[in-house]
């Protein structure tokens, strides 16, 4: 092997460790990226008082985020609540639309929007607004709910005096 074809080897080496390098710097800044926006998402989240849930449609299993345990007062390290739980955690009233709503966004796939009362395990209730989406497969049948629960407590005062 030449001179140059050693230089030429050399080059495209040092070429290939530069590429390398720049590639792990990008990968290592958008994952830092990354986590600050998620940082950044849950504190907003937490100001607004706004958790998230998914539900899967065959199991009636559910996700829930952290603050949505905040606001519901229950404890993060237990298991979120299934489907056939949730009557206990809404009033009579509340569940009876609640159940509606998610019997038919299951049928018919469109959005819903509700305000339920919440009962907390320590008995205070708390008004909370719910948006709820749905999942299609392929065939279009629903698989998976997902949507948001707002704490609405301090608002429901102001509604009141607005006579809405």
């Amino acid at each position: 092997m030449g001179f140059y074809d050693e230089l030429k080897e050399m080059s495209a080496d040092l070429a290939f460790g530069i590429e390398n390098q720049r590639t792990r710097f990008v990968q290592r800044k958008a994952e830092e990226d990354l986590r600050l926006s998620e940082k950044n998402l849950r504190a907003a989240l937490a100001m607004a008082n706004i958790g998230h849930w998914t539900m899967k449609t065959t199991t009636g299993e559910f996700f829930w985020s952290e603050e949505l345990y905040r606001i519901a007062g229950r404890d993060p390290s237990l298991l979120s609540p299934t489907l056939q739980n949730h009557p206990t955690l809404y009033t009579p009233e509340s569940w009876k639309r609640g159940q509606a709503a998610v019997e038919k966004i299951i049928e018919d796939g469109k959005p819903f929007e509700l305000e339920m009362e919440m009962i907390r395990p320590d008995g205070t209730t708390r008004w909370v607004r719910s948006l709820g989406r749905a999942r299609q497969d392929s065939m279009g049948q629903v698989t998976e709910l997902y949507g948001t629960l707002q704490d609405i407590t301090t608002w429901q005062p102001i509604k009141m005096n607005q006579g809405t």
